[in-house]
């Protein structure tokens, strides 16, 4: 299996409020409040990988994305239920500590031969089809759901004035939704998981130019330069991995 990850504040914020967790057998991998200079390659049997985006402002979102992420390397899980429990759980210590930032969140787990994959808020999951990026998450915001009913294209909901409102995110006291799927696992297959510091700079012809490519190699090297070439408004954060 092969891993590319990266997190960054981006070029205008002063704080990173994004992370990512990549758990394996032996060992995980667990940043936030970090800023790395460019993708890390990585080579291991892992089974999670989860990005979050913090909300809520300094030394709050950072926070939420710490308690949640920490939460999940904890704990494994291979159903919906088993997910809710654990963000539950996290929410709670959100609430014992007064915290009133919180945060989306994507990622993908491999039990058994299944590959699962969620979100909640959006962050994304992408998949190489063919020479294009196929997302196979679904946002929990207001421009996701002027989509559903036909009131505005893809194309119109990705620069929407409205496209930063959520309607699900890990928040103390406040309900959560999770969207789930799950798919057999095939060799060779590319992911990408996502923050919208990531998504949101990138139009959907740039994306696809990425998973033009025919390797992981590839598609990480163009990835990241077209990042560097954008304002970087908010922080972001991915993890490329091909299975």
């Amino acid at each position: 299996m092969k891993i590319y990850y990266y997190t960054n504040l981006g070029k205008l914020r002063s704080n990173n409020e994004d992370g990512l967790l990549i758990k394996c057998k032996d060992n995980r991998i667990f940043l936030h409040e970090v800023s790395l200079s460019s993708p890390i390659k990585q080579e291991a049997k892992c089974y999670t990988f989860i990005v979050s985006d913090g909300m809520g402002g300094t030394e709050k979102g950072e926070v939420a994305t710490k308690v949640v992420l920490e939460n999940l390397s904890k704990c494994s899980f291979s159903n919906e239920e088993e997910l809710r429990n654990i963000l539950n759980n996290a929410k709670t210590e959100l609430e014992k500590m007064e915290i009133d930032g919180g945060c989306a969140l994507a990622g993908i787990s491999i039990f058994n031969g299944e590959l699962f994959y969620f979100s909640v808020g959006d962050c994304r999951v992408y998949k190489k089809q063919r020479n294009y990026a196929k997302r196979i998450s679904k946002d929990h915001s207001v421009v996701e759901e002027m989509v559903d009913a036909g009131l505005i294209s893809v194309a119109e909901a990705h620069n929407h004035p409205k496209s930063n409102i959520l309607t699900s995110s890990i928040m103390p006291h406040k309900n959560f939704n999770i969207f789930w799927g799950e798919e057999k696992l095939k060799k060779q297959q590319i992911y990408l998981i996502c923050s919208d510091g990531v998504w949101g700079e990138l139009s959907m012809d740039e994306l696809d130019e990425c998973f033009e490519q025919s390797n992981i190699e590839e598609i990480n090297k163009i990835l990241f330069e077209k990042l560097s070439q954008k304002e970087q408004k908010d922080n972001l954060t991915y993890i490329l991995l091909e299975i």
